[in-house]
């Protein structure tokens, strides 16, 4: 059986963020989900629409922008992994 594991962080959270999913599209979602709550910190007026199909190049776009601003780099990351005796 396959696990996806998110792993996300941000300068105001201590510590890392891990979300355990049970598919890649659950991986995904979660992933958007890091991504909004990042880009929210920086913009307050615009709404960027984050999708399963942009949020590592908007992620991408926001540690440009957290540099400058916090003086810190967000992180967000999706791997596989193989339980074994599931």
């Amino acid at each position: 059986m396959k696990v996806w594991i998110v792993e996300g962080e941000h300068h105001s959270v201590p510590g890392i963020i891990v979300k355990v999913c049970a598919s890649k599209t659950l991986a995904d979602l979660e992933a958007v989900a890091l991504v909004n709550i990042i880009l929210n910190d920086l913009i307050d007026d615009e709404k960027i629409e984050v999708t399963v199909d942009n949020w590592e190049e908007e992620l991408e776009d926001a540690k440009v922008a957290y540099v400058d601003h916090f003086n810190s780099m967000p992180r967000v990351e999706i791997s596989e992994h193989e339980v074994i005796g599931s």
